[in-house]
């Protein structure tokens, strides 16, 4: 059985580093962000049969070497059943020297945004692919590092939270160039923070302005137990809780999930500060920004807008 979901780089016996993804009815092999071969794989819920692999640039590899590591690694992880493993072995003998094949295509690029609106669409239509494990095949090859390098056109500003678990580019299924993305502990305000908000829009023009708190915010939790026990806060933790204080005081005695309560408000609140920063609040005035708030959820992974 295929998982629905499978990214991971392997280093081949041959020190060839092939990127191997899995998406949808297709495995694709990669060489520094280019194609090497794609697998279609037929009723890939039923025991996995490869029916056609494609080759789009010519693959130099000890074939050999690299299908024995590719079926060691698979099966550690269980990822095909027995049956689907000994499929794909035949399948990448065929990645024997190629010497005529096509040159390699770019991935077409992405469009401009028209303004927030647009960006907002963009970035939930990425949390929703990201949910339903349909992350596309962005676009990090070299040409794409070397396009950025010139000059950086994010789409989107990102301020969140600093957990592990809440990486907006992944979140959001995005890729080099664009996401301008800005993390502290609860999403905390302090003079560095807004200095770099206020960069995104007076600099780079950003149309889209997100706040995204998340499920079970460690740095909120943190902050109600402290004013529970009327604890002091060690060190410069202290700057965080003082941050994070005025959400949590504000919903205390509401009905539902105190924490929970906590980090909407705390998203609320920030958002509510952020219009009234000099820039910020002329561009919004103008026209050329939106601010909106989110909240992610750790179990689903889905991102769902808050009113501000």
């Amino acid at each position: 059985m295929l998982t629905h979901r499978f990214a991971e780089t392997l280093s081949f016996h041959c020190n060839t580093v092939v990127n191997v993804k899995f998406i949808n009815n297709s495995i694709y092999f990669q060489y520094k962000g280019i194609l090497l071969c794609q697998f279609l794989i037929d009723k890939p819920n039923k025991g996995c049969t490869f029916v056609e692999a494609r080759y789009t640039v010519p693959v130099q590899l000890d074939c050999a070497e690299s299908i024995w590591f590719v079926y060691q690694h698979l099966s550690r992880r269980n990822f095909l059943q027995t049956s689907g493993l000994v499929a794909l072995g035949a399948s990448l003998a065929a990645c024997m020297p190629i010497t005529a094949m096509p040159a390699p295509v770019s991935p077409t690029p992405e469009a401009g945004v028209a303004d927030a609106d647009a960006a907002l669409q963009r970035l939930l239509e990425g949390n929703q692919r990201y949910t339903a494990h349909k992350s596309i095949d962005l676009d990090e090859s070299e040409s794409r590092r070397i396009q950025v390098a010139k000059a950086q056109h994010p789409f989107a500003t990102i301020f969140g939270c600093v957990d592990s678990r809440v990486p907006p580019e992944l979140v959001f299924d995005r890729g080099l160039g664009d996401l301008f993305v800005i993390r502290t502990a609860g999403h905390v305000l302090d003079n560095a923070v807004l200095g770099s908000l206020e960069f995104g829009m007076a600099e780079l023009k950003i149309p889209l302005l997100m706040v995204l708190g998340h499920e079970k915010c460690g740095a909120v939790k943190a902050t109600i137990e402290a004013i529970e026990k009327n604890a002091t806060a060690l060190a410069q933790i202290g700057a965080l809780v003082e941050g994070i204080r005025p959400a949590v005081e504000k919903v205390k005695g509401q009905a539902g999930d105190e924490l929970d309560n906590a980090v909407i408000e705390h998203v609320a609140l920030t958002g509510q500060r952020l219009t009234k920063t000099s820039i910020l609040a002329e561009a919004l005035a103008k026209g050329q920004l939106k601010i909106v708030g989110g909240r992610y959820d750790l179990d689903t992974g889905a991102v769902t807008l808050l009113k501000l």
